[in-house]
């Protein structure tokens, strides 16, 4: 059997960047997965996800997710925007919520769409990581 060069290949198969490129590139960075915070009374944190949180998105909001569960302890994910979740986006939920409850913190999700919480529910992360529909319902859940 024999196989194409790769040189034949680049701009026909998609590369670690997702696209037709050729680039070899792991891309990382906010245009993957935004990331916004916005503070709540009470000393709640709400952190914003927008997009995909694949490898790529997990990636993008790993260190920004850390920094925030070493700095806060009452803090909401909103997944509101959020069109997928996979394991590495589990991940990237999962960690920061165990180090804000080993600092005697919470944290809860915020209105995932259905495909995105049948993956929480799935996974059992729902147990560890509250999820709420309203943001009011999310806020008392960390008073």
């Amino acid at each position: 059997m024999r196989f194409a060069p790769l040189s034949r290949l680049r701009g026909r198969v998609p590369d670690l960047c997702g696209h037709f490129c050729g680039c070899g590139e792991l891309k990382r960075g906010a245009e993957a997965m935004p990331i916004s915070t916005e503070e709540l009374e009470g000393g709640i944190t709400r952190v914003i996800l927008e997009g995909r949180l694949d490898i790529e998105g997990a990636a993008a909001v790993d260190m920004r997710m850390n920094v925030i569960a070493g700095t806060k302890k009452a803090v909401i994910v909103d997944l509101q925007k959020v069109s997928f979740l996979g394991s590495m986006g589990l991940r990237a939920l999962v960690a920061p919520a165990r180090a804000i409850k080993g600092r005697g913190g919470k944290m809860v999700i915020l209105g995932p769409n259905e495909l995105v919480e049948k993956v929480l529910k799935t996974s059992g992360v729902d147990a560890m990581i509250p999820i709420h529909h309203e943001l009011q319902n999310a806020i008392a859940a960390l008073q």
